[in-house]
């Protein structure tokens, strides 16, 4: 583009008058058009952002989302795979589904069940073992204890009470990213031997939370989300940050007629009785939590930049644009916005809603939010 100044100009009267003008050499804007439209080296791919063009958020939102595979808040239909509850690990925990493995390949799990008792009862010796209470019970109540309890403490204490036989519902890490939503589960449990069905939430909406091993810890109560808890009976511990529901066996079966068996070196179904209580009564509903940090980008298209295309329908083989009407004018159509680290590795796309025109004569500023 070339500009003419002119400070000063003689008036008809021949006076001088003080003022400026500018005036656009259209044709060698035209030229100068042309031979970028010539020389491809002008078509820029890579601009660095500025500081000023970032701007990185300082406050993590928590953001909750469906705690179920396929963006499901409730689960009314949970499966198991009669291969996995057949097999040894089926007497530690079952895998239950949200789609059914025998017809689903892409089936995945979705929580364990697990039965756990202090002394071993409940389920039958290892083999090779030289003592009847080295079982699958007790190797799952020692595992969570371990994880849960604090250092020292081998019995959980429901109500006051220690409890030698635990059931434990654990969340898969991929369902509940980093917590499971407190005060936002609700499990129904059907009763059995003419007790009535089970409404369980969490106790965050009325209690603050404890810290146990590092890990915070609310109540199981009765209750329903939107009535809140119906009483402080505790009928087990949730722990939010690992997913883990662990409830006291014998007050499942006082409140809800869920016996489980805690005969010495027998084998009690247990894990079976939890998981057909879960299944008869049809309705898991939570929320998985996480938090998210956010970062804006803005990408500031000058009117001279990306006029051109590197496509090859852009122009032929000797540099000429195939459509005439664009010589002197070309237009183009911002799609897509990719931000590339410093090796030029592509780490995240931005699309836009509509095809943004481009030309001369616009310029533009695209926001991208980035969330992570």
């Amino acid at each position: 583009m070339a500009i003419r100044d002119d400070q000063y100009a003689e008036s008809p009267a021949g006076g001088r008058s003080s003022y400026r003008r500018s005036i656009i050499n259209r044709s060698f804007l035209m030229d100068l058009r042309r031979r970028r439209i010539r020389r491809g080296r002008f078509t820029r791919t890579y601009h660095r952002f500025r500081n000023d063009d970032i701007i990185e958020s300082d406050i993590a939102k928590s953001i909750t989302s469906a705690l179920w595979s396929d963006t499901t808040s409730t689960m009314t239909t949970p499966f198991t795979s009669s291969t996995q509850t057949g097999s040894t690990s089926g007497d530690y925990q079952w895998e239950v589904y949200k789609d059914d493995p025998a017809s689903t390949s892409t089936a995945t799990v979705q929580f364990n069940i697990a039965f756990g008792h202090s002394q071993g009862s409940g389920s039958q010796k290892n083999s090779g073992a030289s003592s009847d209470d080295l079982t699958a019970t007790k190797a799952v109540y020692t595992a969570y204890a371990n994880m849960l309890l604090e250092p020292g403490d081998d019995k959980f204490t429901i109500n006051g009470t220690d409890t030698k036989a635990m059931s434990f519902l654990s969340v898969g890490r991929e369902r509940m990213k980093e917590q499971m939503n407190p005060n936002g589960w609700e499990l129904h449990v059907s009763g059995t031997a003419g007790k009535k069905k089970g409404f369980l939430i969490d106790n965050s909406s009325t209690a603050a939370a404890t810290t146990v091993n590092g890990n915070l810890v609310y109540s199981i109560v009765s209750g329903t989300l939107s009535a809140g808890p119906l009483n402080d009976t505790e009928l087990g511990l949730f722990y939010p940050e690992l997913g883990i529901l662990a409830f006291d066996s014998n007050v499942l079966h006082s409140s809800f007629g869920l016996a489980c068996a805690t005969a010495s070196n027998t084998d009690g179904g247990n894990n079976k009785v939890i998981y057909n209580a879960i299944s008869g009564a049809a309705n898991f509903q939570g929320r998985a939590e996480e938090d998210i940090s956010s970062t804006h980008y803005f990408v500031r298209v000058k009117n001279s930049d990306f006029n051109f295309s590197n496509n090859p329908t852009f122009v032929t083989g000797s540099g000429v644009l195939y459509n005439a009407s664009m010589v002197g004018d070309p237009k183009t159509f911002i799609t897509t916005v990719g931000l590339y680290n410093d090796d030029n590795e592509l780490v995240a796309t931005a699309k836009l809603s509509k095809p943004l025109m481009k030309d001369f004569s616009r310029e533009a500023t695209i926001r991208v939010k980035l969330d992570y």
